[in-house]
């Protein structure tokens, strides 16, 4: 920007990246009276004093403006190039359609002992954390059952007593689902009847 030129408001608010307000406001409070409309005249002396205010904001309004325009350009060559290839790898494909003549290479498969033995290891190598975590498993039931025994008379009668009683809610319960069918069948049955 020539400082020796003077321009107008708007213009020198969109080089600064500021509002033309700001611009009057900083030039109010260093001894300058210019007019907040867009077309005002802007004065060499003027433009000196905002380039020292915002000088710094200029350049980097500008290194950001300059970034943006090299990223454009990259993204637009990277784009373009992948159309270019692309558009290369559709002649480039090969035909999908299949050939009119069987090809006999002289090949058959092999199925020797070999691979039976292989399959089998490895099943096995498949199969042994399992296993292992079976035995891990009914080790830890065992472990608790021997803790769950009941020291005392007391406990077991305690525990014999919890046992009936969902032994009683579930007779309750099952007593309730057979007079539930009972009585859908017997509603099914007057439905036939009436038919």
């Amino acid at each position: 920007m020539s400082l020796n030129t003077p321009k107008k408001l708007f213009k020198v608010a969109s080089e600064y990246n500021v509002s033309t307000q700001t611009i009057v406001d900083t030039l109010s409070d260093k001894g300058y009276s210019v007019a907040n409309r867009p077309n005002s005249t802007i004065t060499p002396e003027m433009l000196v004093v905002l380039d020292e205010v915002y000088g710094v904001d200029k350049a980097r309004n500008l290194e950001y403006d300059r970034h943006r325009e090299e990223y454009e350009s990259r993204r637009t060559q990277i784009l373009s190039g992948k159309e270019e290839v692309i558009s290369a790898n559709r002649f480039s494909e090969p035909s999908l359609e299949p050939s009119l003549a069987p090809l006999d290479l002289g090949l058959e498969p092999v199925e020797s002992a070999e691979t039976e033995e292989t399959k089998e290891v490895e099943k096995q190598e498949e199969l042994a954390p399992l296993e292992e975590t079976a035995v891990a498993e009914e080790k830890e039931s065992q472990k608790d059952e021997t803790k769950s025994e009941p020291a005392t008379l007391d406990e077991t009668h305690e525990e014999i007593s919890d046992i009936d009683q969902k032994l009683g809610v579930k007779d309750a319960i099952e007593d309730e689902v057979n007079a539930i069918e009972d009585i859908d069948l017997d509603e099914d049955n007057s439905e036939n009847e009436t038919v």
